[in-house]
């Protein structure tokens, strides 16, 4: 597990709960903040993805789960495996539902796209490209 630790920072993210609106086992309310004493990814502090879709790892499309975003602060701890953050404090933000979280899964994901003014184009019979390096791409037609 890599872990990552900062206090200057405000990371918005994405948060699972059951039907209840509690995290194993602590309750939360919609438009309340709260602290722990320290933030470790897997271990301590209040977590939440910042990937809206890899909340539905922790708090699956089932059993009336529900779901909010949140903002992080204080001392964040981050996973490698996924998005997921530990902080110190998170304010509970709107509860949001499943088009919801899709239409913020969607924007996440287009907010981390980066478009090349570099790219290149081939076309014409037996067009071919290869690329290489970060956020290398190509498109091909023919």
């Amino acid at each position: 597990m890599k872990e990552s630790t900062t206090t200057q920072k405000v990371i918005k993210g994405y948060k699972g709960y059951d039907k209840n609106l509690q995290c194993r086992g602590k309750q939360y309310e919609i438009g309340k903040e709260y602290t722990e004493p320290s933030a470790v990814a897997c271990e301590s502090g209040i977590h939440f993805c910042e990937n809206p879709f890899d909340v539905w790892g922790y708090y699956p499309l089932q059993d009336g789960n529900r779901f909010s975003e949140v903002e992080g602060s204080g001392e964040l701890s981050t996973h490698e495996d996924d998005s997921k953050v530990a902080a110190t404090n998170v304010k509970i933000g709107v509860e949001l539902t499943l088009r919801g979280m899709i239409e913020a899964g969607i924007k996440f994901i287009f907010e981390k796209t980066k478009s090349s003014k570099e790219t290149t184009a081939t076309t014409g019979y037996r067009a071919n490209a290869a690329t290489t390096g970060n956020g290398a791409n190509a498109a091909t037609s023919g």
